[in-house]
């Protein structure tokens, strides 16, 4: 008899800029600093400006068997960080990465790719960022016309990867 084993892969992807991750310990004290995308989830939810792309961005959970994700993005002047934090009873994972970025009211454009991703049981959490632009849509236009664009309204902040139906929204949880 053949048994057969099947993989689910979380990833967000995020037009211009894709992402999926996972979250790993950080760094004990007396060691180096943790990396960027781990350091990103020790970030308490606090104070978080509204109508502003600059802060930390939170993804309401995703599930694939016994693992449970959560996405944040981490968006400054000068960089964009993304990472996946997948907990599974057994261990807890973050995957992703930080690049270079020019980031504005309209626009956020990314420098460079980076990719990452890691197995946690059946389950493969990971991170792409892509280099490209991506636009700030027009608050004033029909959702209908949205296609690869962001919209950040109070402290939601919606990306749009192909139209109105292929969305991912996010929380902003600290500035």
């Amino acid at each position: 008899m053949h048994t057969t084993r099947t993989t689910t892969r979380l990833f967000v992807l995020a037009s211009a800029v894709a992402a999926a991750a996972c979250t790993s310990e950080t760094g004990s004290s007396g060691s180096s600093p943790p990396a960027p995308e781990k350091a990103m989830f020790d970030v308490p939810a606090g104070n978080a400006t509204p109508n502003q792309v600059i802060g930390v961005w939170q993804s309401a959970d995703q599930k694939a068997g016994d693992v449970t994700a959560t996405t944040r993005w981490e968006v400054r002047d000068n960089r964009v960080i993304l990472g996946m934090k997948c907990v599974s009873p057994t261990a807890t994972e973050i995957v992703g990465g930080q690049v270079s970025a020019t980031v504005s009211p309209t626009a956020i454009d990314v420098k460079e790719p980076k990719t990452a991703s890691k197995q946690l049981g059946q389950v493969v959490c990971g991170v792409q960022i892509t280099a490209g632009r991506l636009p700030a849509c027009d608050a004033a236009a029909a959702e209908s016309t949205y296609t690869v664009c962001f919209l950040v309204k109070d402290k939601a902040l919606t990306i749009y990867q192909g139209g109105p139906t292929k969305k991912q929204e996010f929380t902003k949880v600290a500035d």
